[in-house]
């Protein structure tokens, strides 16, 4: 039974939208990190960054000096790992080379010279070291007294030195860590050690939920609960909640909160800003850590990542460096570097209701880290830091695309409101892929989740994902190696994926359990890592606070209106209908120019002037009757410009659509464009168009998607682009696309308007 969760209305405070508050932008931090990455790399003295270069004996407890010699280059060489610079870097070759040499007892250093080993090659020289790390640690670890489960800050010899007594938060945060690290590495730490901790933690935690530098000392300065300690307590329970009990829930038949999680994480949401004026740097690394692992976007009512980033680059020193130099600087890359990174998947929180009931309790919820799991084990796939994030829809729909994926989990019917349902069609419509997975197989779960599909895009229908489809052609892990595919149910509207669903293979019980291989396991991990792949186009991950999305300029007046009609014929007109709505937001952004889409209904006589554009597309072959071949040949002849592409660069269409045009507009040819024709410089000037990963993977295609033209009356009045520019006015990156990168695709549309409206 499950009883490592947060109540569900703790969740439901954590993720509210904040009140605005400006936010650093991704551009600042990127050139805060960098300041700070160079500021590092500049304290560094050889092969290391210690004050000395030998340990002194006599010293002892948090002294750099002596009881945390190796410290320094332990901490900085994990920052800068974290940060995404390269192992191979001379410099960071040095540092890894010299902490698998240096003689490390504290158990600071320690915590991160162990974080170090699980982001280097496994060498036998790091796994060695590893393998005495966290033999050391066990050791250390005191196994009675009021310190019990509690480290002390150095252990030589076969003691622990000094205060072992003591039952101090700050060190055994680190401690803990550091054994949590190494069992990333596969080396066992029994569950005792795991149980113990847990108690120790839960048992010295304050009533209101905060946590101390020691718990009921007699010296009051160290009683004062604070953000840093409140943060590592927290944090801590969320290692135990995966080392203790990661098998409890996994058959989705029960929720008990964890009362210690719910009081803390409450107390974080109080206290948050306070980090500002105690332990600053130390604290916010802490408060990364809890908002990484437990996936919450916001404490209270501020966004963790946008306000600690915001602090931090308005306060970086010229130097690149924060507070008082390298320790400092330390822990703000890291909260700047790992608080960023590219978020897999946002986990929706949602009620269960039925039959008009009390909502049920949080289904959404039965497996807490499976999300966490998943990320963390694709980003080692990947080489590089993924985050997870828990959703409601009670936010705007712009909260939903911090991540490219909206990962659904439950046993139970899913039963949303109207406007929840209006959410989820805008998050797909704006390029979101919805991912579900029925806990356990459950038949009632998938069907309402094939309902809810339906509903949303009720063109569209689930259907088994076809051997060849883009998601399985991954180069990583392809289809073709699984001795048991899994089954992938997928609703398409026809260019790419709009919802997915495991609706027997059940991979989020796998990954509670943190199984990614063996069995119908492995196959299952990989899948979710190709469904990824697939939703960035292999490489468009943003890191957090990027976005595609374009919303208007409020305050820009537009000196020009034009008119463009959508045709609507009788295949799949309007695949991607909010294209056209970020397409006309980008052209009162940076033309001052406002479209006015509509839908015209091709046959009905009503496609003529004040329309200037008409665009028609389309994903299956485009069958058009006499009387409608001739309703376009009068709009172009009636000065009107035609925009035909296949949508996804679908040949289906691509190949009827070039027959019925030149039927249409005989005798007039169909001609490639070149890079000089003015329709490339009317606004954006164009030099190139890059192609998608998609097309460039197979040599001479694009040559085949080159944009064409037909002249009539003297100038070209009918453009034909064989390949897609829908799916790239979505914004969204995605596999499988034959088409122009996102943003050329924009550009050409734009410019095409343009060159219409002259």
């Amino acid at each position: 039974m499950m009883r490592r969760l947060v109540l569900a209305v703790v969740c439901i405070v954590l993720v509210m939208r904040a009140g605005s508050v400006r936010g650093a932008t991704p551009e600042e931090v990127d050139a805060a990190i960098k300041k700070a990455v160079g500021y590092l790399y500049s304290q560094q003295k050889g092969a290391n960054w210690e004050t000395v270069q030998a340990r002194d004996p006599e010293k002892g407890g948090p002294d750099v000096d002596g009881g945390q010699f190796g410290g320094l280059t332990s901490l900085t060489t994990c920052a800068l790992l974290y940060a995404g610079e390269s192992r191979q870097k001379r410099e960071l070759k040095q540092a890894i080379d010299w902490l698998t040499q240096a003689e490390v007892v504290g158990t600071y250093a320690l915590g991160f010279r162990c974080q170090v080993w699980t982001m280097v090659a496994a060498s036998e020289a790091v796994r060695r070291v590893a393998f005495r790390d966290a033999r050391w640690l066990m050791e250390a670890n005191i196994k009675e007294g009021p310190g019990r489960g509690c480290f002390p800050y150095y252990f030589e010899n076969g003691k622990a030195r000094p205060n072992s007594d003591d039952a101090d938060h700050s060190v055994s945060q680190y401690g803990m860590l550091g054994l949590w690290a190494c069992s990333q590495l596969n080396i066992e730490i029994p569950t005792g050690f795991w149980v113990e901790m847990e108690t120790m933690w839960k048992s010295h935690q304050y009533e209101d939920g905060g946590w101390s530098y020691r718990y009921k000392h007699e010296d009051q300065n160290w009683t004062k609960e604070t953000v840093s300690m409140t943060a590592a307590g927290v944090a801590s329970l969320f290692i135990t909640q995966e080392t203790v009990h990661a098998m409890e829930g996994l058959t989705g038949s029960g929720y008990f909160p964890d009362e210690s999680l719910d009081r803390g994480l409450k107390w974080i949401g109080e206290h948050f800003p306070e980090f500002e004026h105690h332990q600053t740097y130390y604290s916010l690394y802490g408060v990364e850590r809890i908002g990484v692992a437990s996936g919450y976007k916001y404490f209270g009512k501020l966004n963790w990542y946008e306000h600690g980033a915001e602090f931090l680059v308005r306060r970086q020193n010229a130097d690149g460096s924060f507070g008082g130099g390298v320790i400092d600087t330390s822990f703000a890359l890291m909260f700047m570097s790992r608080g960023r990174a590219p978020v897999l998947m946002n986990k929706l929180q949602y009620t269960v209701r039925q039959m008009g009931t009390k909502p049920k309790g949080p289904a959404w919820c039965q497996r807490p880290r499976d999300a966490a799991n998943i990320a963390r084990w694709l980003g080692k796939q990947l080489e590089h830091d993924l985050n997870w994030q828990i959703v409601n829809l009670e936010a705007p729909v712009d909260e939903l695309h911090d991540a490219p994926i909206l990962w659904i989990a439950g046993k139970e019917p899913l039963a949303f409101t109207a406007e929840e349902e209006g959410k989820l069609k805008a998050f797909v419509e704006q390029g979101g892929l919805i991912v579900g997975n029925a806990d356990m197989g459950s038949k009632a779960f998938s069907d309402s989740f094939k309902a809810l599909g339906h509903k949303l895009f009720r063109s569209y229908e689930f259907r088994e994902l076809p051997a060849g489809h883009a998601i399985y052609t991954s180069e990583q892990y392809p289809r073709s190696e699984w001795q048991r595919p899994p089954s992938l149910l997928g609703l398409s509207n026809g260019v790419r994926e709009l919802m997915l669903l495991f609706g027997q293979s059940d991979p989020s019980k796998g990954w509670q359990m943190q199984s990614f291989s063996g069995g119908d396991r492995g196959p299952v991990s990989q899948l979710m890592a190709d469904i990824f792949q697939y939703s960035v186009d292999k490489k468009g991950m943003r890191q957090k606070g990027q976005t595609y999305l374009i919303q208007a300029d409020a305050k820009k007046k537009a000196s020009q209106t034009v008119k463009v009609a959508r045709v609507q014929h009788a295949g799949n007109w309007d695949p991607e209908p909010a294209g056209w709505r970020r397409l006309a937001n980008a052209m009162h952004n940076d033309f001052a120019v406002d479209l006015v889409v509509e839908p015209v209904k091709l046959g009905s006589g009503k496609l003529a002037k004040p329309y200037k554009v008409a665009h028609l597309t389309g994903t299956s072959p485009l069958t058009l009757t006499a009387g409608e071949q001739a309703e376009l040949k009068k709009f172009v002849d009636g000065g009107g410009v035609l925009i035909v592409e296949a949508a996804g660069g679908k040949v289906e269409f691509a190949g009827t659509a070039e027959k019925v045009l030149a039927e249409a507009f005989k005798p007039a040819a169909m001609k490639v464009l070149g890079m000089e024709h003015p329709v490339y410089n009317v606004g954006q000037k164009i030099t190139q168009l890059e192609w998608r990963h998609f097309v460039r993977k197979m040599p001479g295609k694009s040559a085949r998607l080159s944009l064409r033209g037909m002249e009539v009356g003297g100038t070209v009045r009918v453009f034909f682009s064989p390949a897609d520019l829908s799916v790239g006015l979505v914004g969204q990156a995605v596999d499988g696309i034959d088409g122009y990168e996102r943003g050329g695709a924009l550009s050409l549309m734009q410019n095409m308007i343009l060159y219409a409206g002259k």
